[in-house]
């Protein structure tokens, strides 16, 4: 069985890219992992069948391995199997019982139902939405390891690999526990950006701004723009109220052209020059790499005054 997440990826859980990094690097990152994971869980039920402490041992260290990778290249990746890696455990028992079946049936519809309506916004890391499941997916990893226990032979080797397997799982944990930490100072760091902005109004196409910047909504007005031309409508709309000013924060910073506000407004009876244009921070958070904010001021056409400073 294959566990979907709200975002969509297979591979048990493993969700959308981390802001910032491009999505094939994170697809890639979290099917390495998934990848060891299973892999490390197949040498797992090899040596239980053979009853090769050897084999068993090595599969313990497999999934440690992969996830010291992990853990010495700072990659956070998300999803039940990355920072829940143990839950493979639940893969090792054969559903012979009828309680097996119906925890199986239960892990799989709650699945099914969160990967259908499931968002992807939002600071993500481990199972999210599927930490419900986690639950019963470890009953299972347990009757698993209650079961190989029976067999003295394989005991040591049973306690080594739980022993590495948790041990990948905590130390996941940690390194997503540091992740959120940098998103959260990240987020901080741009809301207090934007409060200094000169003027009430903001203008943006940046998502993450009013997802995760709730409090900016007491204090600014916020503008979505989706697109160059919804950017055009609310210029125009703007300019025929005769706004004083108003602050565009790019969704790509180096790819807008500061002066093409200026053109829009050139013959209308209200226009907007730019008169200042700072980039005072730099984030890899939304797949932005710096936060560029451009603050225009609403001048008559009759006024003519010296040109904003150029970028």
């Amino acid at each position: 069985m294959v566990l979907l997440s709200p975002g969509g990826y297979t591979a048990l859980a493993v969700s959308t890219p981390f802001e910032g990094t491009s999505r094939p690097q994170r697809l890639a990152e979290a099917a390495f992992v998934v990848l060891g994971v299973l892999a490390g869980a197949a040498l797992l039920r090899l040596g239980v069948s053979r009853v090769s402490p050897a084999v068993v041992a090595v599969g313990g260290f497999l999934v440690a391995a992969v996830a010291a990778g992990l853990v010495a290249l700072r990659t956070p990746v998300m999803g039940m199997l990355p920072s829940v890696p143990w839950v493979a455990l639940a893969w090792l028992r054969q559903p012979r019982e009828s309680e097996d079946r119906f925890l199986w049936s239960l892990a799989g519809a709650y699945t099914l139902g969160v990967a259908a309506v499931g968002s992807v916004g939002g600071l993500q890391w481990g199972p999210r939405y599927l930490l419900p499941a986690v639950p019963v997916l470890g009953w299972l990893a347990g009757r698993w390891a209650a079961e190989v226990w029976e067999e003295a032979r394989l005991r040591g080797a049973v306690v080594l690999a739980l022993g590495c397997v948790v041990a990948a799982g905590l130390a996941l944990q940690v390194l997503g526990l540091r992740f959120v930490r940098h998103s959260l100072d990240t987020l901080r760091a741009m809301e207090d950006v934007l409060r200094s902005a000169r003027y009430e109004v903001v203008a943006t196409g940046f998502e993450p701004v009013f997802r995760s910047l709730g409090g900016l909504y007491f204090q600014k007005k916020l503008m979505a723009v989706d697109s160059q031309e919804e950017l055009q409508s609310l210029v125009r709309r703007l300019a025929e109220r005769k706004v004083a000013g108003w602050t565009y924060v790019p969704r790509f910073g180096r790819g807008f052209d500061a002066r093409m506000v200026e053109r829009w407004t050139r013959e209308s009876p209200w226009r907007f020059r730019v008169v200042e244009d700072r980039t005072p921070l730099v984030v890899e958070f939304g797949g932005v790499r710096e936060l560029r904010l451009v603050t225009y001021q609403g001048v008559p056409a009759a006024v003519s005054g010296p040109r904003g400073p150029a970028r």
